[in-house]
């Protein structure tokens, strides 16, 4: 996106950024790296964590990006994915619209995708496919709900779901009673909210369509999601 381009090179910010980073790993060479953001900031803390990545390729980095756009299209994609040494966790809530944008298949979203609820979400409640248990990668109950999609791999077409199971195929077929709910959701404060739920109730420990508890790489090294 020539937008996010500008935004990003424009300033130097990775000139200073980089710089301060290269200063702290060199008091602490193996720390892990973490860029976050929401919004804008975190369309910012994805290019620069790519960056990094394919700069200081033996530093394991992770990037946290909360409520974002889709920043580029499948060359990024592939490019990021690729990357064993960075791990992409997008995070979007409720009926977040920032997170569906641009809407058109040559802009793709990478990594790793988590879709939250609130356990108060006021969204319709009336369903025909509710499951009788809880979907693997998924933590499901009276408290906040959380899913785990690796690569995006077998996520609902977009984060709008109506009573959570039924989605929605485009931004403009959400209806307006609905539209204020994606604002609420899309405030920092919101995403803050449902992260504390999470203090009290179970976090997701396994991708959507994934049978074992943990993440198991080829090494047979296992790690929760996130």
């Amino acid at each position: 996106n020539a937008a996010y381009r500008e935004a990003y090179y424009s300033s130097k910010l990775e000139d200073r950024l980089f710089g301060i980073i290269d200063h702290l790993l060199d008091n602490d060479p193996f720390c892990d790296l973490v860029f976050t953001g929401h919004g804008f900031g975190g369309v910012l803390s994805i290019i620069a964590s790519t960056r990094f990545s394919l700069i200081q390729q033996a530093t394991r980095v992770s990037c946290h990006a909360f409520g974002t756009p889709k920043v580029g299209g499948w060359d990024l994609r592939h490019l990021v994915n690729s990357l064993s040494n960075l791990k992409m966790i997008r995070l979007e809530n409720g009926l977040d619209p920032n997170v569906l944008q641009p809407e058109c298949d040559k802009w793709q979203h990478v990594g790793h995708t988590l879709l939250m609820e609130e356990s108060h979400s006021s969204q319709p409640t009336k369903t025909t496919t509710t499951p009788s248990k809880k979907a693997s990668g998924s933590v499901n109950s009276a408290g906040p709900r959380v899913r785990a999609f690796r690569f995006d791999v077998n996520r609902p077409v977009t984060a709008f779901m109506v009573g959570g199971v039924v989605p929605l195929p485009s931004f403009t077929h959400v209806p307006a009673s609905l539209m204020g709910n994606g604002k609420r959701d899309h405030e920092l404060s919101s995403y803050v909210r449902v992260l504390e739920q999470f203090s009290r109730s179970s976090w997701v420990n396994r991708f959507v369509g994934e049978t074992k508890g943990v993440v198991s790489r080829m090494d047979k090294e296992q790690r929760f999601v996130v």
